[in-house]
C-alpha cells in the first residue's frame, strides 16, 4: 500500500527535554508534577467504570464538528485548525505525555477512496508508517469497534524516548486519531490516562441511549 496519507498524521515535537540546569529547579518542576498528580488528573486510586463516551469526572467535554461526536480531556487542551489538510488538532501537553485528537476528513484522499473497504489493513499501514517515521517499532495492533459499529484499531509504537498509545477510527470519511504520547517510563497511573482518554470517545446520542439501556438493565435486578 503506498506511504502517500503518511501526511495524514503529523506528530511533532517526539523528543523530551531535560532540564538539568541546577538542582532547584529540577526539585521544582518535581513538586509541580506531584501536585499535578494530587490534583487527580490521573489517579491510580481511580476506580472509574470504564464506559464508551464516559467523560471521567472533573474532565472537559470537547465537541468535535457537528456530528454529535466528542472527546474529554482533562484541562482544556489548545485548537489548530488546517485548512490546507483538512485537519483540526486538539492538544494537551504536559511535561510527561501529550494527549491528542486530530480530525482528518478523508473524502478527497485518493488512498482512502482506493481502499476503504479493507478497514483493518488501511489502519495497520497508517501506524506502520507512523512508526516508521519515528524510528519507532509498532508493537501490537488492536482491532475494536467503536459504538459496536465503527471498526477501528488501537496500537503502540515504541521509539528510543517516546512511547505512542494510538486509537483511529474512520467514521464516514473523517479519520479520528486519538493518542497519548509519553516522555516517561511506562506506569500504571498513564496507562489508566490512557484508557480514560481513549473511552471517553462517543456520540451524543449513542451515549444518551446506553446511558438509558444501563439504568434500565439496572433496575430490572
Amino acid at each position: 500500500m503506498k506511504k502517500a496519507f503518511f501526511i495524514l498524521i503529523c506528530f511533532s515535537g517526539l523528543l523530551y527535554c531535560c532540564n538539568t540546569n541546577s538542582s532547584s529547579k529540577v526539585e521544582e518542576k518535581l513538586v509541580e508534577e506531584e501536585l499535578e498528580l494530587a490534583e487527580g488528573e490521573i489517579e491510580v486510586a481511580d476506580t472509574l467504570r470504564l464506559m464508551e463516551g464516559k467523560i471521567p469526572e472533573n474532565w472537559i467535554q470537547i465537541p468535535l464538528l457537528e456530528n454529535g461526536y466528542y472527546i474529554g480531556f482533562p484541562k482544556k487542551p489548545t485548537k489548530k485548525e488546517r485548512k490546507s489538510s483538512q485537519r483540526i488538532d486538539y492538544k494537551l501537553k504536559r511535561s510527561k505525555y501529550r494527549l491528542s485528537c486530530n480530525l482528518t476528513d478523508l473524502s478527497e484522499e485518493p488512498s482512502f477512496q482506493q481502499n476503504k473497504k479493507y478497514r483493518t489493513a488501511y489502519y495497520k499501514a497508517i501506524v506502520d508508517d507512523l512508526g516508521e517515521g519515528i524510528e519507532g517499532v509498532v508493537e501490537e495492533h488492536e482491532v475494536f469497534y467503536s459504538q459496536a459499529i465503527y471498526e477501528g484499531i488501537r496500537a503502540t509504537i515504541v521509539a528510543d524516548d517516546v512511547r505512542i498509545y494510538i486509537q483511529c477510527i474512520i467514521i464516514e470519511s473523517v479519520l479520528y486519531t486519538i493518542s497519548l504520547t509519553l516522555f516517561d517510563d511506562e506506569k500504571p497511573a498513564y496507562l489508566q490516562l490512557r484508557d480514560k482518554f481513549f473511552y471517553s470517545f462517543g456520540n451524543a446520542f449513542y451515549s444518551n441511549k446506553s446511558e438509558r439501556k444501563y439504568e434500565i438493565n439496572k433496575d430490572s435486578f
